[in-house]
C-alpha cells in the first residue's frame, strides 16, 4: 500500500455570503483550494473549502459590515471590491 501525498494549492476566495438573524448579521468570507494526489495513486484532483473568517454586526449596512472581511481577502490576494458590493452572496465555488 503506498501513501497519499496530496499538494494543496494557495487558497483562494470563492464566495462573500450574508447570514441573517434576528438582531444581527454575519458575513463569511470562504475560500477554496485545489487538492492534487502528487503519489503513484494518481486519484483525481478534488476542491476544499472553507470559511475563512466571519463577522458579526449589529448596526451596518452590508456593505460595511461585509468590509470587516477585509483582512481576510486581502491574504487570499482578493479585494474588497467586488466582493463586498457586486459580488457579495454569489457562489463561485467549485
Amino acid at each position: 500500500m503506498s501513501a497519499t501525498y496530496v499538494v494543496a494549492g494557495p487558497e483562494q476566495t470563492c464566495m462573500t455570503d450574508k447570514d441573517d438573524h434576528v438582531a444581527y448579521k454575519t458575513f463569511e468570507h470562504k475560500v477554496e483550494w485545489l487538492e492534487h494526489d502528487a503519489s503513484a495513486c494518481g486519484a483525481p484532483d478534488r476542491w476544499g473549502r472553507r470559511v475563512r473568517a466571519s463577522t458579526d454586526c449589529f448596526n451596518a449596512g452590508d456593505e460595511d459590515c461585509c468590509r470587516g472581511l477585509t483582512p481576510s481577502l486581502s491574504a487570499t490576494g482578493a479585494p474588497a471590491d467586488p466582493w463586498c458590493t457586486v459580488w457579495r452572496n454569489q457562489d463561485f465555488c467549485h
